[in-house]
């Protein structure tokens, strides 16, 4: 990262002070929390398509999930950015393997999941992968998820888990 820039590597390439003036706009309190680009888009998604959210505050002594999404079903929500790097060039496996990873590195502490793709396709095939995800965990059922959403250019895809 440039040293102009500054701050995290989530940040890059715009810098700390621009995500902070996009989360300065979310009609979402985040209890003072400094959001990742990637919680920021999602929230601004949520907001756009008329969604109600709280963002859960962050704590250090316990794994929480990143906000209830309350005009859905009131749960905690996890959101989940894979990285997007060659995606195009990855098959619908690879790209669930690397969602997957992603996944199972928090499920045994939450349940519900949000990915983000930002402006990739969700296609059927890697649907079909993720639809898979609990039944890949049969033997270690506390890795399995109650809930998949898929957020692709902007729009959201319920995961029917079989």
């Amino acid at each position: 990262m440039p040293p102009s820039q500054g701050g995290r590597p989530e940040w890059y390439p715009e810098g700390e002070i621009y995500w902070a003036t996009r989360q300065a706009k979310l009609i979402t309190p985040t209890f003072g929390d400094q959001l990742t680009r990637s919680e920021v888009i999602v929230m601004e998604n949520l907001e756009a398509l008329g969604e109600l959210a709280e963002w859960t505050p962050k704590t250090h002594s316990a794994k929480t999930s990143d906000f209830y999404w309350l005009s859905r079903d009131g749960k905690p929500w996890d959101i989940k950015t894979p990285s997007l790097e060659g995606w195009s060039d990855m098959t619908a496996k690879q790209q669930y393997k690397r969602i997957g990873g992603r996944l199972s590195d928090d499920a045994p502490f939450k349940k519900n999941i949000l990915v983000d793709l930002g402006d990739q396709d969700l296609t059927g095939n890697l649907r079909r992968e993720l639809e898979l995800y609990n039944i890949r965990r049969q033997q270690k059922s506390e890795y399995q998820i109650h809930q998949l959403v898929v957020l692709s250019h902007g729009r959201f895809h319920t995961v029917t888990l079989a």
